[in-house]
């Protein structure tokens, strides 16, 4: 699926169909499952948003990787960040 960004934190596809409410429920599904029988006095400040967000950037970056075919000056252009930031998140997530 090719998705482009119209606006500030909007996502279209190439029909211009937002894509927003998708990326929303996405994050809402991962909520639940991570929530599910969990005792939440035992989960740390902050602890589900940043899974959550771990949990995205880990996907965005093995699918901008797979579609740029290991190119990471090429990545890191389309996602938006330099080269080296790039290589800190592909080393924080074990992906270099």
């Amino acid at each position: 699926m090719h998705v482009r960004l119209a606006t500030a934190g909007q996502l279209t596809d190439k029909q211009g169909t937002m894509m927003k409410s998708s990326l929303e429920q996405a994050a809402f599904d991962a909520a639940d499952i991570l929530l599910e029988g969990q005792d939440l006095t035992n989960i740390p400040p902050l602890g589900i948003y940043q899974a959550i967000l771990d949990e995205a950037k880990r996907g965005m970056l093995r699918r901008v990787m797979r579609a740029t075919r290991g190119n990471q000056s090429h990545a890191a252009a389309l996602m938006g960040i330099n080269r080296t930031t790039l290589r800190t998140l592909l080393k924080r997530f074990g992906m270099l």
